[in-house]
């Protein structure tokens, strides 16, 4: 692989290293949001419905970290940024 190709795709999976950094913390931020707003709320349906939410941002983060533990694994992206 050449030096132009090589640099164009370490700047690749840099940018995708960081936006998958950057929603574990949009989701992490949310997630603390949610545990909040469950401690101030006495509506049963309320608390079923933030719980509902909580698993699902709970989801969407497990997935974020699986992404960025893979990167790092498989190519020491975090080497380059």
């Amino acid at each position: 692989m050449s030096k132009r190709m090589e640099k164009k795709r370490r700047r690749q999976l840099e940018n995708v290293w960081k936006y998958e950094v950057g929603q574990l913390l949009v989701t992490k931020k949310e997630l603390d949001r949610l545990y909040c707003k469950l401690e101030d709320v006495t509506d049963e349906r309320l608390v079923d419905s933030i719980i509902y939410e909580i698993k699902s941002q709970e989801a969407r983060y497990d997935y974020h970290y699986h992404n960025v533990r893979m990167m790092e694994e498989q190519s020491n992206v975090k080497e380059y940024c």
